[in-house]
């Protein structure tokens, strides 16, 4: 049986590389997991997981409102093709001036206002960069790809208001704030944004409209080239060493923190290497898999199991109940249209009655109030449902698809740690072979290394899986409360939207009455 791991407390934010010369740490010895029943239908939430380190809390979405993307513009790429541009800007807070040194101060150490422009792949690269670089976190979604309309005037704008949400949401997430791709994504110019984009997952470089110049920086802006790695300390991996939080007062500034910098290599051999061992890695897991190797467990195994189970049940209610929101907005929609064709016949059919008929004045009374006061009260009534209602359930399900793939995240970096596992058990076997057999030396000392780069690897992949473990089960906490608490307030307004638009249809209706009864007979 593959040996058990604890995913013990480790505090959000990703765990440095461990050094290759470093020891490698056992991993411990722990009980199998208890797997749930996959097949429940109501998704309760999952239980209570073990104690582990509390994420920051999030920031008030009022402090994400220093992001704006209040414009957009067309331009042309060097192929001649068009495309929308998004300009964002990240404006500091307001700091009261009180007269005194402290406001002045903080005023002066407030980070700039910048403003970018960015196109709509710059920010699905920025959705996927956050899931590589926090694994196992539930990304805020982005609108979806549309081909057919994309420079359409309520298409842009629709999708310019869901670009910032997106940003802000990310901007206030306690385990994205400080994220390299985020910071370089809203502050870099284009040549150094251009730079992080093609830069491994951890090398991001920091934005700077002076020069394109990699360099690590300390915290205080002096050159640290020469300073080990942050979370490093005498060969150790210190674990917790995140940069520190932004202030969540409306009047300190609000700093991103410091990048640290790895130089990047050239497009030459570095890009084939880096291809040449991803498909060994994918190899090397497609072999663990089809050989049906056990995988790694540890003691709350059980606990993402039901995590598991909970999101798919609650993906599969989750969409049937947007499928008939989305049938209700169009039958409303369709209904406001039907008021105004209704409407005009009924005026049509006191016209061909005559002026001086009864019946014609009534159909000519009723013809006029339906097309001008019901039908667009109608209209108003669907497009509320859609906002509040139908476009609310559609962005849950997009959050239950990003806490599956949060999921589906550490189950692949649990595939990786089992390989790497593997591999070192091949590599101790194969120095065992040369122990005891005389000149031999040099095959025993290539051994010796090979034993050492699997220990580091397995190493690596120890902390990679614990860290992301660890962030799933603080992510799905804050996804049951910060979901539920949303769902609570749609179906409220939801509610109210109902209470609202159907006064208003009775009001037009009972007022309708009166002045019918006014219209004698024939």
């Amino acid at each position: 049986m593959m040996d058990s791991i604890s995913t013990a407390a480790s505090p959000p934010g990703d765990a440095p590389p461990m050094p290759e010369d470093a020891p490698p740490v056992p991993p411990a010895e722990g009980s199998e997991a208890v797997v749930s029943d996959p097949a429940a239908v109501i998704p309760e939430a999952p239980a209570a997981p073990a104690p582990v380190a509390a994420a920051p809390a999030p920031m008030p979405l009022l402090d994400a409102k220093v992001i704006a993307v209040p414009e957009t513009c067309q331009l042309t790429d060097n192929m001649g093709m068009k495309y929308t541009a998004y300009r964002i800007e990240v404006r500091p807070p307001a700091v009261q001036q009180n007269g005194d040194d402290a406001s002045a101060q903080q005023s002066q150490s407030q980070p700039p206002h910048t403003a970018v422009l960015r196109r709509y792949r710059d920010f699905a690269w920025l959705h996927t960069a956050l899931s590589k670089e926090r694994p196992g976190c539930v990304v805020p979604p982005v609108p979806e790809k549309n081909a057919v309309a994309r420079f359409d005037s309520e298409f842009v704008e629709d999708r310019r208001s869901h670009l910032e949400l997106f940003l802000r949401r990310s901007y206030v997430h306690p385990e994205l704030y400080d994220t390299r791709c985020l910071d370089a994504f809203l502050r870099a110019d284009d040549a150094t944004f251009s730079v992080a984009k093609n830069a491994k997952p951890g090398a991001v470089p920091i934005p700077t409209n002076n020069d394109v110049v990699c360099r690590v920086m300390a915290d205080d802006g002096t050159n640290a080239a020469a300073a080990p790695p942050a979370g490093l300390a005498n060969g150790a991996v210190v674990l917790g060493s995140v940069p520190p939080r932004p202030s969540v007062s409306p009047n300190s500034p609000v700093h991103m923190p410091p990048v640290a910098i790895t130089p990047t290599a050239s497009a030459g051999s570095g890009a084939v290497r880096g291809i040449k061992n991803k498909f060994k890695k994918l190899f090397s897991e497609t072999k663990t898999q089809l050989a049906g190797k056990e995988l790694v467990h540890s003691p709350d195994d059980h606990l993402f199991d039901e995590i598991l189970a909970y999101a798919d049940a609650l993906e599969k209610q989750m969409k049937a109940a947007s499928a008939r929101a989305t049938s209700l907005v169009k039958k409303n929609k369709d209904s406001g249209a039907d008021y105004a064709e209704l409407g005009a016949v009924l005026a049509t059919l006191g016209q061909a009655e005559g002026d001086g008929s009864s019946c014609g004045t009534v159909l000519r009374t009723v013809g006029e109030s339906v097309s001008t006061n019901l039908a667009p009260v109608a209209s108003l009534w669907a497009q509320a449902e859609l906002e509040k209602l139908d476009e609310p359930l559609h962005d849950h399900v997009k959050y239950v698809a990003a806490l599956k793939y949060a999921i589906e995240q550490r189950s692949n970096r649990r595939l990786t740690y089992t390989t790497a596992l593997n591999k070192l058990g091949e590599k101790r076997g194969a120095l065992a072979k040369f122990n005891g057999h005389f000149g031999a030396d040099m095959k025993r000392y290539d051994a010796e290394l090979s034993l050492q780069r699997a220990e580091a690897a397995a190493e690596q992949a120890r902390v990679d899986f614990e860290g992301c473990s660890q962030r799933l089960l603080r992510e799905t906490d804050r996804f049951r409360v910060q979901r539920a608490n949303e769902m609570r307030a749609t179906i409220v307004e939801y509610v109210r939207i109902q209470a609202e638009y159907t006064a208003k249809m009775s009001q037009i209706w009972s007022g309708l009455v009166p002045q019918l009864e006014a219209i004698p007979p024939a």
